[in-house]
């Protein structure tokens, strides 16, 4: 007998994972002031297998160049851009040991 606990021993991924995901559902405070919810996109992007998630986002409207309303002439058009964001997925763990003393 092998005196090494093995995650695999304690912890069953198929029934773990979901149960620690609808437990913070329920329990987050920011999940139940509706501040952030639960996206189906976002949940493939982060369960995918790279480390590195690209997430494009639209940039703020600017308002330093207001105009004034006209009777005649064309108003200027302002431009809606976008940019990237890059977030990287972290996989950080921590390990415990004791030996057994007997």
């Amino acid at each position: 007998m092998n005196g090494i606990t093995r995650l695999e021993e304690v912890i069953q991924p198929e029934i773990f994972t979901p149960y620690t995901i609808q437990r913070t559902m329920e329990l987050s405070a920011l999940v139940q002031s509706g501040i952030i919810t639960n996206d189906a996109e976002f949940d493939s992007l982060a369960s995918g297998p790279n480390t590195l998630i690209n997430m494009p986002f639209w940039n703020d409207l600017g308002n330093d160049e207001s105009q004034v309303m006209r009777n005649e002439g064309d108003m200027t058009i302002g431009k809606i851009t976008s940019s990237d964001d890059v977030a990287r997925k972290h996989a950080r763990v921590n390990a415990w040991g004791a030996n057994g003393l007997m």
